[in-house]
């Protein structure tokens, strides 16, 4: 009878341990704040562990690169939302659903998150994983998850009209099969649509927005980028201040525009397509000059010019902006001939495209033309000539500065003129 007992009150005591199982997670500790492993979609990320926020939420960093490396795709992204954040002003996300997040021996599905437009905001494990966890429990630096056993004898098979019994795998499997919409679509479709969202959301300055877009279309297909749109993708990078980002997609777009060009000049003429590639080389030249590395951003330039070879004569008002960017940066090395020499080219080569060949400097003087951008090269050249400590040039630049309407000179030039 004394044994009996003995066993009644052991089963008593094992009987929580048998209907529910327990795991145990040791978690990290990183600035008094407590992360926690996880895999997100097969990803390895680590997560603060939240219970104040209500979902589960990534920043634009981790999100750009599961998409790039197919951890998750355009049918995951589920909408917008708003939120509001500790200082209390109110941010926009995008809502996406993470298929499958693993904890310890713990797998989470559809898991509702949103992407922080920010590349810098923490990952954030909220409630809206934590409540399909079970009961948990903080003991120290582990984190204890109890979940209560099912009792899968008690489940009853579910017969179809047919007559054949399906299990809950094949069910699983052939709901699956049918939510494939990615596999059914012309992706080449989904991805221009997805461009075309990006562009809007760029149109509107919302450059978060628009980076998730861009890259969502890329995943799917990125046989429909244009060198414009990588180059808008190095723009968002640039306001980001992501700059060697930037960088990349500033010269993938070179290289795209490059590989395009009989048909992008066909369509849109040889004009436009130096015009735009000035662009993309102006900016990347301005990026190394951010790096304070002036000879990178000098060849690039002068590779610009010499690859253009006689087409640039078509278009001379288009190379304006080359000439002085590679201006700036033979002054910033110091070079100051050079640089008052190459910015004479930048305000002749606007001259020939803006009023014809046939003009001189002279010619607009005389016909008191008031021209912002040849004002703007003159004062310019008025610097270099400070610069070199050749006072007479730097007052006669000035001068010519202000009649072709450079308005901020004319407190300068009166200052100089008033130095005895």
């Amino acid at each position: 009878m004394r044994s009996i007992k003995i066993i009644y009150f052991l089963l008593l005591l094992l009987f929580p341990l048998i209907l529910n199982s327990q795991t145990r997670i040791k978690m990290q500790k990183e600035g008094g704040i407590y992360t926690i492993p996880c895999e997100v979609n097969g990803l390895k990320l680590r997560f603060i562990f939240d219970t104040g926020a209500s979902n589960v939420s990534i920043s634009l960093t981790e999100v750009m690169f599961m998409i790039k490396n197919g951890y998750i795709d355009a049918d995951d992204f589920v909408g917008s939302s708003k939120s509001q954040i500790a200082d209390g002003s109110i941010v926009d996300n995008t809502n996406i659903i993470l298929r499958k997040i693993k904890i310890g021996n713990k797998v989470l599905t559809n898991v509702e998150a949103s992407v922080v437009h920010s590349l810098k905001a923490p990952l954030l494990l909220g409630q809206s994983a934590i409540k399909q966890l079970g009961t948990i429990k903080l003991d120290g630096d582990e984190l204890i998850i109890t979940t209560k056993r099912k009792n899968t004898k008690s489940k009853k098979e579910t017969t179809p009209k047919s007559g054949k019994a399906t299990s809950t795998t094949e069910k699983d499997k052939s709901t699956s099969q049918k939510k494939k919409p990615t596999e059914t679509k012309d992706k080449s479709a989904e991805a221009r649509e997805w461009l075309r969202k990006a562009k809007k959301y760029k149109d509107d300055e919302d450059n978060d927005s628009a980076l998730i877009a861009f890259f969502i279309a890329l995943n799917l297909d990125v046989s429909v980028f244009d060198s414009v749109d990588l180059f808008y993708i190095g723009e968002i990078f640039f306001d980001y201040e992501e700059y060697d980002r930037a960088l990349l997609c500033y010269t993938l777009a070179k290289q795209e525009h490059d590989k395009t060009k009989a048909s992008y000049v066909k369509e849109h003429g040889v004009e436009k397509w130096i015009d735009t590639r000035t662009l993309i080389v102006v900016k990347e030249m301005f990026l190394y000059i951010k790096k304070e590395d002036y000879d990178k951003a000098i060849f690039i330039g002068e590779n610009a010019l010499n690859q253009y070879g006689d087409l640039a004569l078509k278009v001379p008002k288009e190379l304006n902006l080359l000439y002085f960017h590679l201006s700036f940066c033979h002054f910033l090395k110091n070079d100051y001939d050079k640089a008052i020499e190459v910015m004479t080219l930048s305000y002749k080569s606007y001259i020939a495209g803006r009023y014809g060949s046939n003009f001189t400097l002279k010619d607009l003087e005389k016909k008191n033309v008031k021209d912002k951008t040849i004002g703007n090269a003159l004062y310019f050249i008025a610097t270099y000539y400070k610069s070199k400590k050749d006072n007479k040039n730097y007052q006669t630049y000035l001068k010519k500065a202000t009649a072709f309407g450079h308005e901020e000179t004319q407190e300068e030039l009166k200052k100089v003129s008033n130095t005895p």
